[in-house]
Formats: C-alpha cells, sequence, structure tokens
C-alpha cells in the first residue's frame, strides 16, 4: 500500500516522483566574466580614510592615493563603465585609479571558483583576527 502525501506542495503525489519532477537547473557557464559586477553596481561611493602609508582599503585590495593624503578622509565614486575608482577629496578630483581585478579578461569558470574561495578565506581570516583583536581590547581595558 503506497500513502500519498496529503500537503500542499505535494498535491497528493508521492514524495519520491515529485522529487523528479524538479526543474532542472541552467548550466554552469564555461567562462566567467570577473568584472561583470561592475555592470549591476554601476554608480556606488564610498569614503574612505588613508593610512599612514597614503594608501586606502577597498574590498581586500589597497590602492595608493599619496602621503600628502595621509588621514584625510575621502570620497571614492565607482566609475563601472571605464572600470575606474575616481578619487575625490572635498570635491575636488585627486586620481583615477584602475579596478583592481583577478583579470580584465573571462576566466574559466574552474579558476574563478578557485579564486573566490580564497578570497572568502581571506576575509574570514581577516574577520576572525579583527574579533580576536575586539576581545582582547575588551580584557585589557579597566
Amino acid at each position: 500500500m503506497v500513502k500519498l502525501s496529503g500537503g500542499r506542495g505535494l498535491n497528493c503525489i508521492q514524495p519520491v516522483s515529485k522529487l523528479f519532477q524538479a526543474p532542472r537547473l541552467p548550466a554552469l557557464p564555461a567562462e566567467v566574466d570577473p568584472l561583470v559586477w561592475l555592470r549591476h553596481e554601476p554608480q556606488q561611493v564610498f569614503r574612505r580614510r588613508v593610512d599612514a602609508a597614503g594608501r586606502i582599503k577597498l574590498d581586500l585590495k589597497r590602492y595608493y592615493v599619496g602621503k600628502a593624503f595621509r588621514g584625510q578622509y575621502i570620497t571614492v565614486h565607482l566609475n563601472a563603465s571605464e572600470a575606474k575608482l575616481v578619487l575625490l577629496l572635498e570635491g575636488q578630483i585627486i586620481k583615477d585609479i584602475p579596478v583592481r581585478s583577478w583579470s580584465t579578461e573571462p576566466m574559466p569558470f574552474s579558476a574563478y571558483v578557485q579564486q573566490i574561495k580564497e578570497q572568502a578565506r581571506a576575509e574570514h581570516r581577516l574577520r576572525t583576527l579583527q574579533e580576536r583583536q575586539q576581545r582582547v581590547r575588551a580584557l585589557s581595558s579597566p
């Protein structure tokens, strides 16, 4: 005797039968464009503080601005159409810098997956380090 499920999602069909009716997912691409995200974020704006070495940090990447701007906050506009970062201080353009990427050309899907796995590990290590430093500061402060 086969028991039918009375659940709404199965509409009185055996669960095994419904499982095999699952929709097919699209095939994975052979190549991936690592700069495709620029099309989805065309006009992002960031505010960053220039460090002692004259650099800013954006998405785990460092960009050199200049030692003359140490300690100052600058505005970073993403110019997606040209894949550039436009750096401004008090409304004046300081510099145009190309967006750093693993590749400017499409890359094989397997290589892309390897790159994003490495980036995820790096972000996890950074987050863990920051949490550890925060705990140490909390314990050492009076």
